[in-house]
């Protein structure tokens, strides 16, 4: 069954602030403050990939063949790089908290080789440079704002409000106001449907991105 294509403008509006801003503010930072935790880095960059290639072809097809097809299109990567990228990053990573054993990763914020994301390693097998991994995506996200808005033609599914979560909002749970109203600048982020406007507006924190990158 075939997904039902939101408005573009919902998606182009999602795309900026959720990947343009968030996702890549994140990674930015992580690099400028050269994070000793790779772990980070790494979980900013698959989940970029996973969601821009789930709105350029769709979420019902799975995350394997959007996350790969993504990288060997706009990061450049041939098949059997983008390959272990997705499993050891994007399933490592993203859903066991850790990578496969038989792939390392380094994190050369000094750029010694640009580009250069896969190297042999006699210790793990492979090393995976997070660092260039990181810049080829950000690159890629770039060239996609630029010269490709016309392919960002779907939406990630809707959240809904679930039992768990009823449940809990039914708790007597500590108010965001007042830790907001205590510590004045939080950074957050926030919900899809708060960036499509289908509910009200609730700003929860005075600053929720960064907002100082150009595409």
């Amino acid at each position: 069954m075939a997904e039902t294509l939101p408005d573009r403008k919902d998606v182009l509006r999602f795309y900026e602030k959720v990947i343009l801003d968030y996702n890549r503010g994140d990674i930015n930072w992580l690099l400028k403050k050269q994070s000793p935790a790779i772990g980070p880095l790494l979980a900013c960059v698959g989940a970029g990939i996973d969601t821009n290639g789930g709105m350029m072809r769709g979420f019902g097809e799975g995350s394997t063949k959007r996350s790969v097809w993504f990288m060997e299109q706009f990061m450049g990567m041939d098949n059997p790089t983008a390959e272990v990228v997705y499993r050891c990053v994007r399933c490592g990573y993203m859903h066991e908290g850790i990578g496969a054993l038989c792939v390392g990763w380094l994190a050369d914020y000094q750029r010694n080789k640009p580009g250069v994301i896969m190297y042999r390693s006699q210790e793990a097998g492979l090393a995976v440079n997070a660092v260039e991994l990181a810049h080829a995506y950000l690159d890629a996200v770039s060239h996609v704002w630029k010269d490709h808005q016309d392919h960002l033609c779907y939406l990630p599914a809707d959240s809904k409000p679930h039992g768990w979560i009823k449940a809990l909002l039914a708790l007597e749970l500590p108010s965001l106001d007042e830790l907001v109203d205590a510590a004045g600048d939080i950074r957050g982020s926030c919900s899809r449907e708060q960036i499509l406007g289908t509910l009200q507006q609730l700003h929860y924190w005075d600053y929720d991105g960064y907002g100082t990158e150009e595409p």
